[in-house]
């Protein structure tokens, strides 16, 4: 009988490769609870093959969701080092494993607990390096799992500071053993090494001048500086995964027939395939992320579409397979765009709508450049003298503020922070030498404070692109991600025991209007926001009323992370303006005085 569903276990994970079959199997009820219990059998057959539907089958909340969330994850690692010397007939399970990690990767838990396993990239290091193992059925899949780990931060610098990995990975670029290979290779040095390079390109012509190779700092004196967008050449940049390319095609001949400029990877692709990605972003106007399960698991997709994110792209969300729903990194860097569903709407009439929003998107485009001066970034001063951080995949730069203080100066602060003022943050920023994070939270109050250290430990990396993005955007400046780490290591030692959280009160002041939010009006709503100095705030909530404020309030408490995403897109998108994040917090904390019991 184990025998029996073993195999036929085993036959439905080969259905798994047709795309329209997984969806089938994806949209069954229980079938996850299903194979979650067939984990618990004791035949290692059945288990294994178990754990391998579940590694098709599940998306970031069912992980999540899990009793043991890392067990996953150590199934296949303990797999890997059972087989990677393999007695005869055990070579299709090093394989199968690595497959299973491949679609496993995509999720952020998984790479966090696989950089976490002393065993996990040493591991598939050596599966991706070893010339023993089989080119296509071993060390591409590996290196593809390794350059997919490079958007994990902890995993990043192990990779980096392997100095004999990073010397295989660049022997590739010039091999001509195989082409996965080569394109593995060059998505990891990107990510490592040259993205942020290039991204300092765009902005400033540099002069270095580099003491040694091995240096851990780079002097870089810039001589003249801007922080202007490079022209575009393009109207549209389609981002696709090739499993969904004749879609992708038939929406670029619709696009060229109506006059649009666009860049696809089959007619424009030279040189470095990740530098000709990279460049074609900077010089687009519209990125069109086309959105299925192939997408979500392609590293270069990833690649391509967190690219766009950071460099704050206008993005276009294009559905393409029924019932689809991102979630993970693609749900984050969608979220607050409205989606362009091709199978549910039909490709005339989704066309349609997606014309339209790229004209919307370039007509709102013309209209803010005529306000570029009065809105225009600061730019650097002329002969600053700035610090390349050699962090693996942080902007490397960091702007060195000249020191005020004395070293010897005394500060004090409660040893709680949602005790603090706003001078306790700001004496505690300083006494930390956290001075970069003045922009952004030097006007909060423990409480705002706290709440970013919450968010910063349940989406951790996700958290940092966000600060990241916020303080070049609004203040040129950058964060290193040293800083960063920093900044949420020592806010780790001042947080509030519970006895502390529950006698913390807020009290009400006076206002003129209700002192419960579902009795608000929409001039209630208005008044309410200017009043608490939440100006920023207008554009999304001046046509509410109490409860429909409640109800935005309500999913800032459910989802506090995601909403304050959502909401940064939906002001930059459709009103040219940046939501600050002590801004989003300090509007959920007045809401939420005013909340009925």
């Amino acid at each position: 009988m184990n025998l029996l569903i073993a195999h036929s276990i085993a036959y439905l994970y080969f259905l798994t490769f047709e795309v329209n079959l997984l969806s089938t199997l994806k949209n069954k009820t229980n079938v996850i609870q299903t194979f979650l219990k067939l984990t618990d059998t004791k035949t290692d057959e059945v288990q294994f093959n178990a754990y391998r539907m579940l590694a098709v089958l599940m998306n970031e909340d069912d992980i999540k969701n899990l009793a043991n969330p890392n067990k996953i994850t150590s199934v296949f690692i303990k797999s890997l080092k059972q087989v990677i010397d393999p007695q005869p007939g055990q070579r299709r399970r090093l394989q199968n494993s690595l497959v299973c990690l491949k679609s496993l990767v995509q999720h952020e838990q998984v790479k966090a607990e696989l950089a976490k396993q002393s065993d996990g990239l040493p591991l598939l290091i050596r599966c991706a390096t070893d010339t023993k193992f089989d080119v296509a059925n071993v060390r591409v899949p590996a290196l593809e799992i390794l350059w997919a780990m490079t958007f994990n931060e902890e995993a990043a610098v192990i990779l980096k500071n392997d100095h004999e990995f990073m010397k295989y990975v660049k022997t590739l670029l010039s091999s001509k053993e195989n082409v996965g290979l080569q394109t593995a290779a060059d998505g990891i040095l990107w990510k490592l090494e040259k993205e942020a390079q290039f991204v300092v390109q765009q902005h400033e012509p540099v002069t270095l001048q580099v003491p040694s190779t091995t240096s851990a700092e780079v002097t870089t004196k810039i001589k003249a500086a801007s922080v202007d967008q490079p022209p575009v050449k393009f109207d549209v940049m389609i981002s696709y995964s090739h499993s969904d390319k004749d879609l992708c095609y038939e929406i670029r001949e619709r696009l060229v027939k109506d006059n649009f400029q666009v860049w696809l990877d089959r007619d424009n692709l030279y040189g470095s395939t990740m530098q000709a990605m990279a460049d074609a972003i900077e010089h687009s106007e519209v990125v069109l992320i086309c959105m299925s399960d192939a997408y979500k698991q392609s590293v270069y997709c990833q690649s391509e579409a967190h690219y766009a994110f950071e460099r704050r792209r206008r993005l276009i969300p294009l559905v393409m397979k029924q019932k689809y729903r991102p979630d993970g990194w693609l749900g984050f860097v969608v979220s607050g765009k409205i989606y362009v569903d091709f199978p549910k709407m039909g490709i005339d009439l989704a066309y349609e709508k997606l014309k339209a929003e790229i004209m919307r998107r370039q007509h709102h485009s013309s209209t803010s450049s005529n306000n570029t001066t009065a809105n225009q970034k600061p730019p650097f001063d002329r002969e600053q003298i700035l610090e390349l951080q050699h962090h693996p995949t942080a902007h490397h730069i960091a702007a060195q503020a000249p020191v005020t203080s004395s070293f010897s100066q005394q500060y004090s602060y409660p040893t709680c922070v949602t005790l603090f003022t706003k001078q306790n943050v700001q004496d505690f920023l300083s006494d930390k030498m956290l001075n970069v994070m003045f922009p952004i939270c030097g006007q909060m109050d423990g409480n705002s404070l706290f709440k970013t250290y919450q968010m910063c430990e349940k989406n951790f990396a996700q958290m940092y692109q966000s600060l990241k993005t916020e303080l070049f955007d609004l203040h040129n400046k950058i964060l290193p991600l040293d800083v960063y780490m920093h900044f949420v290591k020592e806010l780790s030692m001042v947080l509030p025991n519970a006895a502390e959280t529950s006698t913390r009160n807020l009290q009400l002041q006076q206002s003129s209007y209700p002192t419960c939010v579902t009795l608000f009006t929409e001039d209630n709503v208005q008044h309410f926001l200017v009043d608490k100095k939440l100006d920023a705030m207008l554009p999304l909530c001046e046509q509410m009323d109490g409860d429909s404020l409640l109800k935005t309030y309500q999913m800032c408490e459910r989802n506090f992370d995601l909403m304050y995403q959502s909401l940064k897109s939906e002001l930059f998108d459709l009103h040219n303006k940046i939501l600050p994040l002590n801004v989003y917090l300090r509007f959920v904390k007045e809401v939420k005085k005013y909340v009925p019991n």
